[in-house]
C-alpha cells in the first residue's frame, strides 16, 4: 500500500493518537493534526502581518537619517539643500527610532514565528510518516480525512481542554 507507515496511524484509535509518544506513528499523526489545527485556528492574517513587517523594515528611522546626514559630502554643491531636507525628514512627526520600530516589530515577528512553527512541525511530521515520499491525492485524502476525524473527536477536544492524557482502555493498545 502507498500509505505504508501511515496505516498504523489511520487504524489506531484516537486515544492512542492522544497518548502516543511523539516518536511513534500515532504520535506523529497527532503532531501533524495539532499543527493543522494550529494553522486553521491561527488568529493572525499572515499576508497582513508580512506586509506590516515589511513596512516597518522599509521605514527610515531617526538613526538612519542621522547616518545619511553624517555621510553627506560637504564639498557637494547640493550639500546644504540635501542636509536641510534630511534634517527636516529626521525631525518630522512620525519619524521613529530603531528601538521604537523594534518594539513594534517584535509582536508581529512573534506571530509569524508561531505560524511558521505550525507549518514546519506539520511538514516534519508528515515527512516522517511518509518516509519523504509524496503521496497521491487519494492517499493524502484518506489520511487527511482521518486527521479531520481526530480533530473533531472527544479525545482530542478533551486533551485540548485539560492538556492531560486521555486514559487508554485495554482495547486501545497503542500502535507504533
Amino acid at each position: 500500500s502507498e500509505l505504508k507507515k501511515m496505516n498504523g496511524a489511520i487504524h489506531a484509535s484516537f486515544k492512542a493518537w492522544t497518548n502516543a509518544s511523539s516518536n511513534g506513528v500515532p504520535g506523529q499523526a497527532r503532531t501533524y493534526a495539532e499543527s493543522k489545527d494550529g494553522l486553521i485556528n491561527f488568529d493572525g492574517d499572515i499576508t497582513q502581518l508580512e506586509a506590516d513587517k515589511q513596512a516597518l523594515l522599509d521605514e527610515i528611522t531617526y538613526e538612519e537619517y542621522q547616518q545619511m546626514i553624517s555621510d553627506l559630502d560637504t564639498n557637494d554643491p547640493a550639500y546644504q539643500e540635501t542636509y536641510e531636507g534630511l534634517v527636516a525628514l529626521r525631525d518630522a512627526d512620525g519619524t521613529r527610532t530603531d528601538a521604537e520600530i523594534a518594539a513594534e516589530l517584535e509582536p508581529i515577528q512573534s506571530e509569524l514565528n508561531e505560524y511558521a512553527g505550525y507549518e514546519t512541525t506539520g511538514d516534519d511530521a508528515l515527512n516522517s510518516l511518509t518516509g519523504g515520499r509524496e503521496l497521491s491525492d487519494e492517499a493524502m485524502g484518506v489520511f487527511e480525512a482521518r486527521v479531520d476525524e481526530y480533530l473533531a473527536s472527544d479525545e482530542y477536544l478533551a486533551s485540548k481542554e485539560t492538556d492531560e492524557e486521555v486514559l487508554l482502555l485495554e482495547d486501545d493498545i497503542p500502535v507504533e
